[in-house]
């Protein structure tokens, strides 16, 4: 009886999800990946980590904040066609961020005309499996900011 149940109930495989630690967003031509914020051990610093996409036929003019700390709103030009990654290599670093990990923080996406607010998860500093001290090599670890 059970084995017949089993074919009723939707498969999971094609429903769409974020397979990372960060959201999936769209604004306007623009597509984020992976988009989540650092937080310091004690939630006073963070840095944001995304990938941005412009997959339209213009120009699209993207800036990202977070409202919540002190860092200046981010902007730049995507080219039809070009992505832009915020990581180790290209910061955008937020203090006074006021979040600690496993909270929200709200995101303000703009792309030309259009803006749109989301809920991007914080993430800390990732223990690894039988290291209690959070020095391990956890994914992020590296970029995790320093406390205020």
């Amino acid at each position: 009886l059970l084995a017949g149940l089993a074919g009723c109930s939707p498969a999971r495989t094609n429903l769409p999800y974020a397979a990372s630690d960060g959201i999936r967003a769209s604004v306007a031509d623009v597509s984020v990946a992976n988009l989540l914020v650092l937080a310091s051990d004690d939630g006073s610093n963070g840095r944001v980590l995304a990938a941005f996409s412009n997959s339209g036929a213009s120009p699209a003019d993207l800036t990202i904040s977070i409202p919540s700390g002190t860092s200046e709103p981010t902007a730049t030009t995507l080219e039809p066609g070009e992505s832009i990654n915020f990581n180790a290599s290209k910061a955008l670093l937020v203090s006074g961020l006021d979040a600690k990990p496993g909270s929200t923080v709200t995101a303000t996406i703009a792309v030309n005309d259009v803006t749109k607010d989301v809920q991007i998860p914080v993430l800390g500093r990732h223990i690894d499996s039988g290291d209690l001290t959070g020095t391990g090599t956890g994914t992020y670890n590296d970029l995790v900011p320093e406390n205020s």
